[in-house]
């Protein structure tokens, strides 16, 4: 079987990409919950996850997210994103990209092996150069969407979708 990764940016693609902040300065995110699910059927087809994300603030956010999703989670800025990205490519027979942004359309523009997929609210310019576009938005299914999408793809859907 082949070994396939999808590592997906937090913000804008699990999130809606806004920040909260509340009257005594918390800053909030909103994920959704449907993406758990998509966590669950990726993991069902062994295909590996790595989430990654530019915020510092808002670290503690969404470590706690992932944590609670049980995957790993890297702090990987725009700028490193490209170089990041390439070493999985070395490592994966398929590398799936999740972003929604300029850098991370810069990235599938340098790497055009990867197969990048951006959720409904993306940048134009990174749905542009997308291989396929979530149905739904960030924080509203969109991870989900993807796994679905991956999984069908791979061949692993309809097998493993309800076990």
């Amino acid at each position: 079987m082949n070994k396939i990764i999808v590592i997906s940016d937090i913000d804008g693609c699990l999130t809606d990409g806004g920040l909260y902040y509340t009257a005594d300065g918390k800053v909030m995110k909103k994920f959704g919950v449907g993406d758990h699910e998509g966590v669950k059927l990726l993991r069902k087809n062994n295909i590996d996850i790595l989430f990654i994300t530019a915020d510092k603030t808002g670290y503690p956010i969404v470590k706690r997210r992932i944590d609670d999703m049980k995957c790993d989670l890297v702090v990987v800025n725009e700028i490193e994103r490209l170089d990041f990205i390439k070493e999985y490519v070395k490592e994966y027979e398929q590398v799936v990209f999740f972003g929604d942004g300029l850098g991370d359309a810069n990235v599938k523009s340098k790497i055009p092996e990867i197969y990048f997929i951006t959720p409904r609210n993306a940048r134009n310019e990174a749905k542009y150069v997308s291989d396929y576009i979530t149905e739904n938005k960030g924080s509203e299914g969109a991870f989900l969407d993807l796994a679905i999408h991956v999984s069908w793809k791979t061949n692993t859907y309809y097998n493993k979708l309800y076990e």
